[in-house]
């Protein structure tokens, strides 16, 4: 049994030493940590940080454009979901309503879901339509640029 000092401290040389295998497994782990938290800088270094829309391609479309055909596209197709949103309220308000209902009507809630998808759908072709409005207006070297910035976005790895 080791002897303690009196005062109740112990010294370096009182403690049991770490054997070797300990040392050598905490120095790896810690490299390893340092190469996994390496890579990860690196990517966000190269890359930037992840996007955090989710959004999909199609959204460069719209991003490609001047800020102020960007913003007047933005108030079209914010008036076009605001005339839309009682339908959309009633339709939710329908789905729970069937989800609470006993027996369950799987038919009922795919008609809801149906009519949801068939709404987005055409709130995306009247996006589509304010956008095609918006590119044909803009004169050859207009488009020029916008393509040119379309692809400059959908080529950059960053995408944002």
């Amino acid at each position: 049994m080791a002897k303690t000092p009196s005062n109740g401290s112990e010294t370096l040389a009182d403690r049991p030493r770490t054997p070797r295998f300990v040392k050598i497994i905490l120095f790896l782990s810690l490299a390893l940590n340092l190469v996994v938290a390496g890579l990860f800088v690196g990517l966000w270094a190269d890359k930037g940080p992840p996007r955090r829309d989710g959004a999909p391609t199609g959204i460069a479309f719209m991003r490609a454009l001047e800020p102020e055909d960007r913003r007047g596209l933005a108030l079209d197709l914010r008036g076009m979901r605001e005339a839309d949103r009682a339908a959309q309220r009633r339709e939710i308000a329908r789905g729970l309503e069937i989800l609470r209902s006993d027996p369950f009507e799987p038919e009922a809630f795919v008609s809801v879901l149906d009519a949801m998808a068939e709404r987005g759908q055409t709130l995306r072709r009247m996006g589509q339509d304010a956008l095609l409005a918006r590119v044909a207006e803009m004169s050859p070297a207009e488009r020029a640029a916008y393509a040119d910035r379309l692809e400059a976005r959908l080529a950059s790895p960053k995408r944002r």
